[in-house]
């Protein structure tokens, strides 16, 4: 294959896998601030989303990164020179691939210890502060903790009864989380400091369900991060019409 249009390929391919994963993260962003009512996702997830989302990016730049380290690469990008390419891949190959698993190890790595942190969290998109304060009175009376708070911070701990009920009560021990706003795109983020595993599963249990029955207002982070994936679409679209009005030029 001629080295001109290998590289051409090669960007094209890079662009396309940067930006679709991040166009259909924003689109589904988009959706969860325009739905009709607040949403409850576990921190560990919405990471993730992100993760994907943010994918084609960490595999080209892992790519563009491993590939100034090779100065044949870099004359292959900047003057086609492929030959010179093939003889150090033939003799670097085994080098190359090494540290491409090392940078895959190291970020897989990263990533899973950021996923177990994100465990922690809890995150409601489009919802008010007063609605989310509501529905967290709400959850708490309903589920029989007793409960405090002070401006941001919370705790809830189960209601201490005699020997003879205690083999009755489901929820026991206790709960301390502090909640984060962005008031701008109506998001929260629920911060568990310290729980019990089972009474924080109730806890988001029991406000899913209130939230279900919370109205969610017009929230301007839908139509920006609509915008943003639109955006996205287009450069992939436009980078795939240019390549296939080319390609047809080129027959």
């Amino acid at each position: 294959m001629d080295p001109l249009l290998l590289r051409i390929w090669l960007g094209a391919l890079a662009i396309v896998i940067c930006f679709l994963p991040a166009a259909i993260y924003l689109m589904l962003l988009a959706v969860l601030n325009h739905r009709r009512h607040p949403t409850l996702i576990q921190g560990s997830w919405d990471f993730v989303g992100l993760l994907l989302g943010l994918s084609g990016f960490l595999l080209v730049g892992g790519t563009v990164l491993l590939s100034s380290l090779t100065h044949s690469l870099r004359l292959f990008w900047q003057r086609g020179d492929l030959h010179r390419l093939q003889q150090d891949f033939q003799e670097l190959g085994s080098t190359w691939v090494i540290l491409w698993l090392l940078y895959c190890a190291g970020v897989v790595g990263g990533l899973l210890v950021l996923i177990r942190y994100r465990r922690h969290f809890s995150v409601v998109y489009n919802v008010r502060r007063d609605q989310l304060d509501d529905a967290f009175c709400h959850t708490l009376n309903r589920l029989g903790l007793r409960w405090e708070r002070l401006v941001h911070r919370w705790s809830a701990e189960s209601v201490n009864v005699d020997a003879s009920q205690r083999s009755s009560l489901l929820l026991q021990g206790i709960a301390v989380w502090e909640i984060d706003w962005l008031p701008s795109s109506h998001h929260a983020t629920i911060r568990w400091e310290q729980y019990d595993p089972p009474l924080r599963r109730a806890i988001e249990a029991e406000l899913a369900l209130a939230l279900r029955k919370v109205p969610s207002e017009g929230n301007a982070a839908a139509g920006w991060l609509l915008t943003a994936s639109a955006a996205c679409f287009g450069i992939v679209l436009f980078v795939v019409g240019m390549m296939m009005i080319w390609m047809l030029s080129v027959r």
